[in-house]
């Protein structure tokens, strides 16, 4: 089962998912240099039954292409926002993008909880049902990766998902990306 993440950029989605998984999904050099998402990274969660797959997007507004290009066939999205920061421009342009894409279930995931107040993330909550109503019955997590804040239990909601992909049928594969090598 896949989950792709999504969200303003610097919001944490890159952090959660190393947090959940043990994964540090930025591997381009460019990437770790100003550390900042760039280019899809993927990370998976083995567990007992299923193997949980995450695909980690760009938030910045010049990667969006490659937001799109992870977000193919995929039932399940979290969208990401930061305690301390709230709703910002990549958060609305993703959320339209998530919205249009009919994902079966959007999570909401409230990232840095430990650099907010209680206050500031109820008020955070309270205004994303508000202004997104299609978000008001999504499942909210309040998250913080450095001190381990909400992450099991956002990782047993996420083990409990059932899967949706439609096994029985013939395998697709879809190409989403090509590399070029060197001196080829």
């Amino acid at each position: 089962m896949i989950i792709v993440t999504s969200g303003h950029v610097d919001h944490g989605k890159t952090a959660l998912l190393k947090a959940l998984t043990g994964t540090n999904t930025a591997h381009l050099p460019e990437e770790k240099k100003r550390g900042m998402t760039i280019d899809l990274g993927y990370a998976y969660l083995p567990l007992k039954e299923k193997v949980l797959g995450f695909i980690d997007v760009p938030g910045h507004e010049k990667f969006l292409a490659n937001m799109l290009a992870g977000l193919g066939g995929v039932h399940y999205a979290m969208l990401i926002v930061a305690a301390d920061e709230g709703i910002a421009a990549q958060t609305k342009e993703h959320l339209a993008i998530l919205r249009q894409l009919q994902f079966t279930e959007i999570m909401v995931v409230i990232t840095k909880a430990d650099r907010a107040t209680d206050e500031q993330i109820e008020a955070l909550k309270t205004q994303i049902q508000t202004d997104y109503p299609f978000l008001a019955e999504s499942h909210y997590f309040i998250t913080s990766a450095q001190t381990g804040l909400g992450i099991d239990a956002l990782r047993d909601y996420l083990a409990n998902l059932p899967e949706l992909a439609e096994i029985d049928k013939p395998f697709r594969y879809a190409i989403d990306r090509v590399f070029s090598v060197k001196g080829a």
